[in-house]
């Protein structure tokens, strides 16, 4: 029974994302890349290469984990965050902070966590400027979230990714609510 247990963890340890990172205008690119073993209690992450991209900007890692996780990739372009998947293939192609491609078996998922603001690892709160109406934001708040969860359907529900991306929505959406409170608040302390 022990042998068994010891193939068997050594079939777990066995599984990779393999990761390609890409920096097309830019050769010798410095970059930290690493995972979040918990992402609730962790404030940094676990760093897997600290290194330079190749003289054409590209960084290939073979990412050891067993279950979905998030990789982090921290450069002079920014720290990023992407969904990665074992014994599945992942290439990203940084442009800039704006202007990030995908291919590869994860493509899909990343390309929706990229066109709704979630790959950034920092979260960029809206400004409210004035005038404006209570009820006018808290619809434009809300019609954002059911937005976002009507996307999020086109995925199967109950998957890794589907908890994770629906996390992020309601996290994004709570922090704007608080946000707009606070704004009001502070209003409020201005009259």
């Amino acid at each position: 029974p022990l042998s068994l247990i010891q193939v068997s963890n050594m079939a777990q340890e066995a599984a990779f994302a393999n990761v390609t990172i890409v920096f097309p205008y830019q050769g010798k690119e410095a970059v930290k890349v690493g995972i979040y073993e918990n992402t609730l209690i962790e404030e940094q992450f676990r760093i897997i290469t600290d290194t330079i991209s190749n003289e054409q900007g590209e960084l290939n890692i073979k990412v050891p984990l067993n279950t979905p996780t998030i990789l982090i990739s921290k450069s002079i372009h920014g720290t990023f965050r992407f969904y990665i998947v074992p014994e599945e293939t992942l290439t990203i192609y940084i442009y800039n902070e704006k202007n990030i491609k995908f291919e590869g078996t994860s493509e899909k998922l990343n390309k929706f966590l990229f066109d709704e603001g979630f790959i950034s690892d920092v979260f960029k709160l809206k400004r409210y400027d004035e005038p404006f109406s209570v009820d006018s934001i808290l619809s434009t708040i809300g019609n954002s979230f059911e937005e976002k969860i009507s996307h999020l359907n086109e995925f199967k529900k109950g998957t890794d990714f589907f908890k994770y991306a629906k996390c992020e929505i309601m996290g994004g959406t709570y922090m704007n609510l608080v946000n707009f409170k606070n704004t009001l608040k502070n209003k409020k302390g201005e009259d």
